[in-house]
């Protein structure tokens, strides 16, 4: 996973880099099959290759150093935000 995303937001709750300083944003997985492991654990469709997760939808054990996440990592269901964007990707695969 050391890809960092470019984009500006988090595609679940919203929440951006430049108003929450620190916040990480990890694109999805180029790798199909780790994708689709993502998508089916947060329950959206896939809309482009910028689309990104933040880091509290990721539990500690999948961090690695500087901010990085480990290989293997999968997000959490939507609880990890405490906020709500006005256009996620929420909706069914």
């Amino acid at each position: 996973m050391g890809r960092s995303a470019h984009c500006s937001k988090c595609c679940i709750c919203g929440k951006k880099k430049s108003t929450h300083p620190g916040t990480r944003l990890h694109l999805f997985p180029k790798d199909p099959r780790r994708r689709l492991q993502w998508l089916q654990a947060l329950n959206i469709t896939y809309k482009s290759e910028s689309q990104a997760v933040c880091t509290d939808h990721f539990d500690s054990k999948w961090h690695a150093c500087k901010g990085r996440l480990l290989n293997n990592a999968v997000p959490n269901s939507v609880d990890g935000c405490d906020e709500q964007g006005t256009d996620t990707y929420q909706g069914k695969m």
